[in-house]
C-alpha cells in the first residue's frame, strides 16, 4: 500500500465524478479549440491565398493559440507553486506534532514514577500521544518504537529513513544532541525550475530524504509528476510538464518547417523577405524558433498586432507564384488531420486520456481489498483506547497511513489533468 496505490484510488474517484473521457474533451474548449481555430485558419489562407482578411485572421488565431498554451502552462506552475506552499504548511506541522509528543513522553513518564496511582493519571496522556502520533502519520510515514531507556516513552522515525529521528525520548522538533538528537524537517522554497525538496536537519547536519507516503510523500510524488519548468530547451520525459511542451515543439516544428520554405504573397522567399520571418514561432525577443510552451512567440512579421506586421509577409505559398498559391497553408493545415503526424491535437489529448485510463484501472484493481483492510482497521482502532505502546496497534497504524492521503489528493489530481488538456476553459 504505496503513495501510487493512494493517488490511483483517488485518481478513480476523481475520473468518476469528473468523467473525463475523449468524447468530453471533444467538446470542450481551450487548447483543443485553439490548435483546431489555428490549423482552421490555415486552411482558409489556402483556399484563399491572397485574402486579407483571412492572413490577418490567422495571425490572430497564432495569438489566441499562443495565449491559450501560456494559460496551460502557467495552470501547471500555479499548481506546483500550491505543492510547496502545502508542503512547508505540512513540515511545520509535523515539527511542532514532534514537540508535543516529546513533551507528552516526559509528562508520562514524570507521572509514571512518582504517582501512586501511574496507571490512571498517564492514561489520559497516553490518549493524547496516541492522536497525535496517528495525526503525525497522516503527515508523513512513521515508525515508532518504544525508547531504550525509558519504557514509558515512544519514539518515532520516518519509515524511509529510519535513521532520521523525529522523536527520540523527550526530544524532538529538531532538539537533542547524539545519540538522542532529532530531526526538523523543511522543505526549499518554490521555484518552478526545481523539484520539492525535503530535507532533516539536527544538530550534526543536513540530508535529503524521500518520504513515501502520507500528505508530504504524496506532494512530493505530485511535484515530481508535474515536473519542473524548462528555460532553455525542453525535456522528452515522462511528466505533465515535459509532455505538454512536447507536443507544443511538435506543432512548432511543423508549422516553421514548412514556412522556412514558403513565398509570400509577392512571390519572394519567405525567410529572406524580409530577414528573420523563415519561423512562423520565434523565441521572444529573438529571431530563434521557439522550443516549446516555456518560450513561445510570434513573429513580429506574422503578428497582426505589432508595427512591422505586413499580411503580405506571411508564406501561404509554396512556389514563387505566390499571388493564388497557398501550397504552404495547405500543408500546414492537413498536419491537425494526418495520423500520426506529431501536430495532431487528437492524438496529444488521446495519449493524455490513455494515461488517465490507465491509472484508472490500476486503482480498479486495487479498490475492494484497499477498501476492506480500511473497513477493518477503522472497526478495530476504536476499541483501544490507552495501550497505544501495543505492537498491535501499530500495527493497524500502518494499515491506516495507506488511506489517510486519499481524499486529500482528488481536487489536485483531477486539476492537473483537467489543466494539461485545458477541458472547460
Amino acid at each position: 500500500s504505496d503513495f501510487m496505490a493512494q493517488t490511483q484510488q483517488a485518481l478513480q474517484e476523481s475520473l468518476t465524478s469528473t468523467q473525463v473521457t475523449a468524447s468530453d474533451a471533444s467538446t470542450q474548449t481551450g487548447l483543443e479549440a485553439a490548435t483546431t481555430n489555428l490549423f482552421n485558419a490555415w486552411g482558409s489562407l489556402a483556399t484563399t491565398p491572397s485574402s486579407t482578411t483571412a492572413r490577418d485572421a490567422l495571425s490572430s488565431s497564432a495569438n489566441a493559440f499562443i495565449t491559450t498554451t501560456a494559460s496551460i502552462y502557467n495552470g501547471l506552475k500555479t499548481i506546483k507553486s500550491g505543492l510547496f506552499t502545502e508542503a512547508s504548511s505540512e513540515v511545520t506541522d509535523i515539527n511542532t506534532l514532534s514537540t508535543q509528543i516529546a513533551s507528552l513522553n516526559k509528562q508520562i513518564a514524570l507521572v509514571q514514577g512518582t504517582s501512586l496511582n501511574p496507571a490512571d493519571q498517564a492514561g489520559g496522556l497516553v490518549d493524547q500521544r496516541q492522536a497525535l502520533i496517528e495525526k503525525m502519520s497522516g503527515l508523513v510515514n512513521v515508525t515508532t518504537s518504544i525508547d531504550p531507556s525509558n519504557a514509558n516513552m515512544i519514539n518515532v522515525v520516518l519509515t524511509d529513513s529510519p535513521t532520521t529521528a523525529l522523536v527520540s525520548g523527550i526530544n524532538g522538533g529538531g532538539t537533542g544532541t547524539a545519540p538522542n538528537a532529532t530531526n526538523a524537517l523543511s522543505v526549499n522554497a518554490y521555484a518552478a525550475t526545481s523539484a520539492l525538496t525535503i530535507t532533516a536537519t539536527n544538530t550534526s547536519g543536513t540530508l535529503t530524504v524521500v518520504p513515501t507516503g502520507g500528505k508530504l510523500g504524496g506532494l512530493q510524488a505530485m511535484d515530481n509528476y508535474i515536473g519542473i519548468e524548462d528555460t532553455a530547451t525542453f525535456s522528452t520525459g515522462t511528466t505533465l510538464l515535459d509532455h505538454f511542451n512536447t507536443y507544443i515543439n511538435n506543432v512548432i516544428t511543423n508549422v516553421n518547417g514548412a514556412t522556412s520554405t514558403g513565398f509570400t504573397l509577392t512571390g519572394a522567399a519567405a525567410n529572406t523577405n524580409p530577414s528573420g520571418t523563415g519561423n512562423f514561432f520565434y523565441k521572444n525577443a529573438t529571431l530563434a524558433a521557439s522550443t516549446g510552451a516555456f518560450d513561445l512567440s510570434l513573429n513580429d512579421y506574422y503578428n497582426v498586432n505589432k508595427a512591422v506586421y505586413s499580411s503580405t509577409y506571411i508564406p501561404a505559398a509554396s512556389s514563387t507564384v505566390g499571388q493564388n498559391d497557398g501550397g504552404t497553408a495547405s500543408t500546414i493545415a492537413s498536419m491537425i488531420s494526418t495520423s500520426g503526424n506529431t501536430a495532431n491535437i487528437s492524438n496529444y489529448i488521446a495519449n493524455v486520456i490513455d494515461k488517465v485510463g490507465s491509472d484508472t484501472a490500476s486503482a480498479k484493481s486495487n479498490d475492494a481489498a484497499q477498501t476492506l483492510v480500511s473497513t477493518q482497521v477503522s472497526n478495530q482502532r476504536s476499541s483501544y483506547s490507552g495501550i497505544s505502546t501495543d505492537q498491535e496497534m501499530t500495527d493497524l497504524m500502518s494499515f491506516q497511513r495507506a488511506f489517510e492521503a486519499s481524499s486529500h489528493f482528488i481536487n489536485t489530481i483531477d486539476k492537473m489533468y483537467q489543466t494539461v488538456i485545458n477541458l472547460g476553459a
